[in-house]
């Protein structure tokens, strides 16, 4: 009872002091007055009470609600951004494709051969096999053995060609095999994958002078590329006393694991052997000609130098 009567003595002391208001409220008038004080007073606080949490309630509704917009305006603002950031790098990407492709159809529009550009979807980069896969075919007028450049220098030909697609076997592959000569002592050589992302200048006897950073290019000789071609830099220089050729190792002029589009040459073997060539600004000032047109070079793909003696016995023992 007592445990009773602590617990619940606020609530039975308010019921009791209501029902004597209540009472005295049927007692005349002074009576009714003091009663009716009694009563507010009594009620009082329980209507602040009641008015205070009646507008904490409206406040947190309202706080909620506004939380509600303001975290659907977050989102939506976070879907903006994303969508903005995605235009963006969209626009980037179209940006320096639509470069690449000024400049691959000013190195096409600078030459009198008949090309045609492709993209390149696919690759191979590895040391057994180095290829490109591009998305023209014999649809397009294309033929295996084809020379394909990268605007200013020899990428490959083509190997394999359906109607849709054709694959690039690159200079670098082991089954690929370049005559070239060097730029600065018109050494001939045969340019050959190995192993790898660099090339092996084959038969380049040791009687020439060979220096890390002589230019690589195509002599036309092998009546597939047109003379001239950049093909690489040489990196390394090996002499055995006593051998008959140096070991030399290449640095390739493109950067093949980076290309997205290529240029393919669809004229006769005969054409592209004849002459002609690019008149390209970035070839000219890279300084590609030889000390046999004594730097008045205008076009990367020269007119097939004249073999030397030495040369020509090169070739002998390379046959």
């Amino acid at each position: 009872m007592s445990l009773f009567l602590r617990r619940y003595s606020l609530v039975i002391l308010t019921i009791v002091l209501l029902l004597a208001g209540l009472h005295l409220l049927n007692r005349g008038p002074e009576r009714r007055l003091y009663a009716g004080g009694i009563v507010s007073t009594l009620i009082s606080p329980i209507e602040v009470a009641y008015t205070s949490v009646v507008r904490l309630a409206a406040r947190v509704w309202v706080n909620y609600v506004d939380l509600v917009d303001i975290a659907e305006e977050r989102d939506e603002l976070k879907g903006r951004i994303s969508q903005f950031d995605e235009l963006r790098v969209e626009n980037a990407e179209l940006k320096e494709e639509n470069l690449r492709l000024r400049r691959l159809l000013h190195h096409s529009q600078s030459t009198q051969f008949t090309s045609v550009a492709a993209k390149v979807v696919g690759k191979r980069m590895s040391n057994w096999v180095q290829s490109l896969r591009i998305d023209r075919g014999t649809a397009d007028g294309l033929q295996s053995g084809m020379p394909v450049l990268d605007g200013k220098s020899l990428v490959g030909r083509l190997d394999i060609v359906s109607e849709h697609s054709a694959t690039v076997l690159l200079v670098t592959d082991r089954g690929s095999a370049v005559d070239v000569l060097l730029q600065r002592t018109r050494a001939p050589a045969i340019a050959r994958g190995n192993f790898g992302r660099l090339l092996k200048l084959d038969y380049l006897e040791q009687a020439f002078d060979v220096r890390p950073g002589d230019r690589v290019l195509t002599t036309g000789f092998d009546g597939m590329y047109p003379p001239g071609l950049l093909v690489g830099v040489v990196k390394t220089v090996s002499i055995t006393p006593g051998g008959l050729f140096s070991f030399v190792t290449a640095r390739p002029a493109g950067n093949f694991s980076r290309l997205e589009e290529v240029l393919v040459l669809t004229d006769s073997a005969e054409v592209l052997v004849q002459g002609g060539g690019f008149q390209d600004e970035d070839v000219q000032a890279a300084g590609v000609g030889g000390a046999g047109v004594q730097g008045q070079v205008q076009s990367p793909i020269l007119q097939a130098p004249t073999m030397s003696n030495t040369a020509v016995q090169a070739q002998e023992v390379r046959q």
